[in-house]
């Protein structure tokens, strides 16, 4: 009986727990995005702060393709740049920068009357941007040789085919470029970005061969009495060939 008694007393406190939160509710309406980040009724700082929470990370569509909308963030300049630079020549356009600094960025395409136009400004964080002002319309014609195709785009497009394929010519590589990314270019950036990708893939080389040495000096300290050699050729430090014993 006693817990009968108890357990109906804490069901009343319960009650009026509940009661307690319905009266301060009471007359309550929920807002709106557009209430709770409204200009007008907030100050500056916290302006920020909201469209930053509000913010949407840039993230490519399914196959690729860029789209943008007001409101969606890049974690940094430098990712922001080389995004607008693959838009461009997505949508072969010609991006002019009217206004560049580490505050603001604003696009346009250089056609003297087409309406394309993108204003990105740096959020309180002072790393991450936003897209503040948006214009998609395009009236310009097509540009197929397209200068945001430089050396280094395309040596990033084609450092693995490079890599599989050392001999494959400058002009598989234009083929290439005006069936996937509908771009023409001169015959001298092609062979430079193909000399970027050697560069690049040398730089690769020459960090595995620096873990092969460190390879070399684990089995020496835990395997003494291994025997462990390597061998090199020009040009220096080129790997050419190992000899690996370990002691029974």
């Amino acid at each position: 009986m006693k817990m009968l008694i108890m357990g109906m007393m804490g069901m009343m406190g319960m009650m009026g727990m509940i009661k307690e939160c319905i009266d301060l509710f009471e007359g309550y309406q929920s807002k709106s995005d557009d209430e709770y980040f409204s200009d007008s009724k907030l100050e500056p700082d916290k302006v920020n702060i909201a469209r930053l929470i509000k913010g949407n990370p840039f993230k490519k569509l399914a196959g690729g393709e860029i789209k943008f909308h007001v409101g969606q963030t890049f974690d940094n300049a430098v990712q922001m740049k080389e995004i607008f630079r693959e838009y461009a020549i997505q949508q072969g356009v010609v991006l002019k920068r009217v206004k560049n600094d580490n505050v603001r960025q604003t696009y346009k395409c250089l056609g003297d009357s087409c309406p394309l136009r993108a204003h990105r400004s740096r959020m309180i964080d002072k790393m991450t941007f936003m897209i503040k002002t948006l214009v998609e319309e395009h009236e310009c014609h097509r540009v197929y040789n397209n200068k945001e195709a430089n050396v280094k785009w395309i040596a990033s497009k084609f450092e693995n085919l490079v890599k599989t394929n050392p001999r494959v010519s400058v002009k598989e590589i234009a083929d290439l470029l005006r069936k996937n990314y509908r771009v023409l270019v001169d015959v001298q950036r092609l062979y430079n970005a193909k000399k970027g990708a050697f560069v690049g893939f040398a730089k690769d080389h020459a960090k595995c061969f620096d873990l092969l040495r460190r390879y070399v000096y684990m089995v020496n300290q835990s395997n003494p009495g291994s025997a462990v050699h390597i061998c090199t050729q020009q040009p220096q430090p080129t790997f050419q060939r190992m000899f690996l014993s370990f002691e029974d």
